[in-house]
């Protein structure tokens, strides 16, 4: 039977977090303790709360989450239910919205957090792998079950991999494990599209292994690409990670791409070109700061027909808000300076504490300080396999903007 909480009033949004302000005195639990969420008035009926998840050690004033739910908010139900059966339900709607709907098995975001249902689960499937990482204390509890579900549903042959991160694990003081057992492939093997697929060493994975998230921009971005009559001799690829970006631009016909990026990555651009039967001489490799880059492009006079533009989040924090906006802002003059008259340039921002609204004005004022007139093509959103109910969510974190420079 489960623990009562009592609340000031029930949440009703999915992915809700409950603060100490949200409850009724102060609750007490084990972390990770899985609850039901009551007021003083459903606690008498026996059948009017919600299950959740507390951790009293969590940082940033959170002491609980709330799980499952329905299309629209969450379902009631008694102290009796068996977290069990929820967690294995919860999984198994995800894994059949991919499957049945939105056409994803391997090679796709199984399971993505609280719009799925279940806060802090991530899975990730790839052609010879499933990376998992779980970042809550109320679902690190269950990884055995976690494992056992993704082998009954979705994979047999692959190895099951959990991914602890301890940045993302720490605001919950969850200690981080070395998956001994079942060791990370020497290589990850991706297939993002029928164009684009990547050998990604484990030793220079991203922090789930790989972004899915922007698989429908990049196809959008090759689809406008070979309907625009735009010049096509050079592309930029800022940010470029393994280079999924820049073989866009070289599939959709431009003749060659600069690859930027801060990390030691050149071998491996240089391999998924080849991977994708594209010549090693289409591309350049800068292992350099993507700001200084431009500095010296612009310096030399270097200008491209197709840049695209697609840094890591600038910020986790809402109080660091201002420093991002800057941040993008100038960023985008730079860009804009090396963009040739004609040319397609790509704007791309994964920082969740930034909206479309802000994002797309830090675009705008840029556009005033270099003088340069933009024409808006094109809009994107996260990929289906990274589901969002709103707009105004924070799980709706991915921007894409391209324009046409004037």
């Amino acid at each position: 039977m489960l623990k009562k909480i009592l609340l000031k009033r029930l949440p009703h949004k999915l992915g809700q977090t409950i603060s100490k302000d949200d409850l009724e005195g102060v609750a007490h639990g084990i972390p990770g303790e899985w609850v039901l969420f009551v007021t003083k008035n459903s606690s008498d009926s026996g059948k009017q709360g919600l299950l959740g998840f507390l951790n009293m050690f969590q940082q940033q004033g959170i002491v609980g989450q709330l799980v499952g739910g329905s299309n629209l908010g969450f379902d009631l139900v008694d102290e009796n239910i068996s977290v069990e059966q929820v967690i294995v339900s919860i999984m198994k709607r995800a894994f059949d919205l991919r499957r049945q709907v939105l056409n994803y098995q391997e090679n796709s975001r199984l399971f993505f957090g609280f719009q799925d249902g279940l806060p802090g689960l991530i899975i990730d499937s790839y052609s010879n792998a499933v990376l998992v990482q779980i970042n809550t204390a109320g679902v690190d509890q269950f990884r055995s079950l976690i494992e056992q579900t993704i082998k009954n549903e979705i994979s047999e042959k692959n190895p099951i991999i959990f991914l602890d991160q301890s940045a993302a694990r720490q605001k919950e003081q969850l200690p981080e494990y070395e998956d001994v057992k079942t060791p990370v492939p020497e290589f990850i093997e991706v297939i993002e599209s029928t164009r684009i697929q990547l050998k990604i060493h484990r030793d220079k994975l991203q922090k789930q292994g790989y972004y899915y998230d922007h698989r429908d921009n990049r196809e959008r971005l090759y689809q406008k690409l070979t309907q625009l009559k735009l010049d096509k001799n050079n592309g930029l690829d800022l940010f470029c990670y393994h280079g999924s970006w820049g073989i866009t631009l070289l599939q959709a016909g431009v003749e060659h791409v600069h690859f930027v990026d801060q990390g030691n990555l050149g071998t491996e651009v240089f391999q998924n070109l080849s991977f994708n039967n594209l010549h090693q001489r289409k591309g350049d490799f800068f292992e350099q700061d993507a700001f200084q880059f431009l500095d010296q492009q612009f310096a030399k006079g270097t200008t491209y027909n197709v840049i695209v533009s697609d840094p890591p989040s600038f910020t986790k924090s809402p109080t660091k808000l201002a420093q991002s906006l800057s941040g993008y802002k100038n960023l985008h003059s730079k860009v804009l300076r090396c963009a040739a008259l004609q040319s397609l340039v790509v704007f791309c921002s994964c920082t969740s504490y930034v909206s479309i609204e802000q994002f797309e004005e830090s675009i705008q004022i840029a556009s005033q300080q270099t003088k340069r007139k933009l024409r808006l093509v094109d809009v994107g959103l996260q990929a289906l396999d990274h589901p969002v109910r709103k707009l105004n969510d924070k799980s709706n974190y991915l921007k894409y903007l391209a324009y046409i420079v004037e």
